[in-house]
């Protein structure tokens, strides 16, 4: 992670928009893993979205009950603030941020929610939990419509962006919550990231296809089953497991892989059962998660690595370059603690 890069990558983007908003531009250069021809992709497609006003992405400071006090922090992996922030390690739900202008209703009763929250105190998120780790965000959410947003500007492929019908915010155990809290906070004791300007660890958000072998995610489907080799559930109840890769071939080796191209990762979503009858009349809804994953200092590839089981020394992940053996991004991560699910939408 190169500072005068990074700088110089940022200059680049305040000439080529001098009408865009210079936070704006930096968070969607954050967002795209400081990978320059993934922002510049990203922002022709639609150079509107960074003229907005000033951004304020808030970061919480946990209290006991849910109750939402601000740290004024710069930066965010988004400028719509829809970033998933964690409550201390004591606490065993995690929150979300969103944006504080908007005044939405808890997700798990009709309360207010709590400002910049989906839910108006831990409590309710823990019940929440206890019914089901899925939340269906209601069409209006402005949660849910800055998760579609990004969805569709990160629709790469050449083919229409399908219709998005459902988007669930995910709800993890306090277990995960732990274990991805600690593994962030020694990246960015390591790294640094703040001292760039970027997340802490530099947390980004990313797309993730897998398989399916039941209907959880469709319409009013929300509890997981107990199939083995249903992926989707196992990793919505428990997060990503490496240990899952098992015999398969990786391009950069046996990792987590998730992409910053929403259409690359639905090149793997695979909707199966054991009983095929069961499913053949089903919706024929794809469904495909947005994770955290903390990136830290990653080491640019273009070429396969096909035999690492960890990062190259010195680098906390692998990021997958276009141009040689790629057509789109990767992102790749080794431990299962540098990643968790945050939102699963359902679209065909």
């Amino acid at each position: 992670m190169d500072p005068n890069r990074i700088e110089n990558d940022l200059a680049q983007l305040r000439a080529r928009f001098p009408r865009g908003n210079p936070a704006l531009l930096k968070q969607y250069y954050e967002e795209s893993a400081c990978d320059m021809k993934l922002t510049m992709d990203f922002l022709l497609a639609d150079p509107s979205i960074v003229e907005d006003g000033t951004v304020s992405t808030p970061y919480m400071d946990g209290h006991a009950h849910g109750s939402a006090h601000f740290a004024g922090q710069p930066g965010g992996l988004h400028p719509e603030a829809f970033q998933y922030n964690a409550l201390p390690a004591s606490s065993g739900t995690v929150l979300y941020t969103v944006p504080q202008s908007q005044h939405e209703t808890c997700l798990g009763c009709m309360n207010p929610a709590a400002p910049g929250e989906l839910f108006c105190s831990q409590r309710c998120a823990a019940n929440q939990l206890n019914r089901s780790p899925l939340v269906l965000l209601p069409p209006l959410h402005s949660v849910r419509a800055a998760v579609e947003k990004q969805f569709a500007a990160e629709w790469r492929h050449n083919q229409d962006v399908p219709d998005v019908h459902y988007i669930y915010a995910i709800v993890s155990s306090r277990v995960v919550n732990e274990r991805y809290l600690a593994h962030r906070n020694t990246v960015e004791r390591q790294r640094n990231c703040q001292s760039l300007g970027l997340k802490p660890g530099n947390e980004q958000l990313r797309w993730h296809g897998t398989r399916r072998r039941c209907k959880l995610g469709d319409k009013g489907e929300t509890q997981t089953c107990d199939d083995e080799k249903c992926a989707l559930c196992s990793i919505i109840r428990s997060s990503f497991d490496v240990n899952r890769f098992g015999k398969s071939w990786g391009r950069f080796g046996r990792g987590i892989y998730t992409s910053a191209t929403s259409s690359k990762s639905n090149d793997y979503i695979r909707n199966r059962s054991a009983n095929i009858f069961k499913l053949r009349f089903a919706p024929p809804l794809k469904p495909v998660l947005l994770s955290n994953v903390i990136v830290g200092a990653s080491k640019h590839l273009e070429r396969n690595a096909d035999k690492l089981t960890a990062p190259p020394d010195g680098f906390d992940s692998v990021s997958g370059e276009p141009g040689q053996a790629l057509n789109y991004d990767e992102t790749v991560v080794y431990t299962n603690s540098a990643i968790r699910p945050a939102f699963l939408l359902m679209y065909a």
